[in-house]
């Protein structure tokens, strides 16, 4: 999940001016009216899905928002998803997501 450029929340994606918060507990569809509605969202630490496998080297570094599942270390034109902590045997990162 994501603030977009409004602060409102988002599902992440792709693009500068995004602000990643957490990870949602369940799958809103998006809502046009007022009021807005309101999801619960998780920070602290996710195994998530890498666009290429990380490597140990990019432990402690920043990735990047891909889409609302896949993180990039390529930061032209994406949003920082958060810290890498640590990386699986196929390369994809834990990555501590917070504000």
């Amino acid at each position: 999940v994501a603030l977009n450029t409004s602060g409102l929340a988002t599902a992440a994606g792709s693009g500068s001016g995004q602000v990643a918060v957490g990870v949602a507990d369940l799958s809103q569809l998006a809502v046009s009216v007022t009021p807005y509605s309101y999801i619960q969202v998780q920070q602290g630490t996710f195994h998530v899905l890498a666009d290429t496998a990380f490597a140990l080297t990019n432990i402690g570094s920043n990735c990047y928002l891909l889409d609302d599942q896949t993180v990039t270390m390529t930061s032209t034109g994406h949003s920082v998803a958060g810290v890498v902590c640590d990386i699986d045997a196929a390369g994809n990162p834990w990555v501590k997501i917070s504000l």
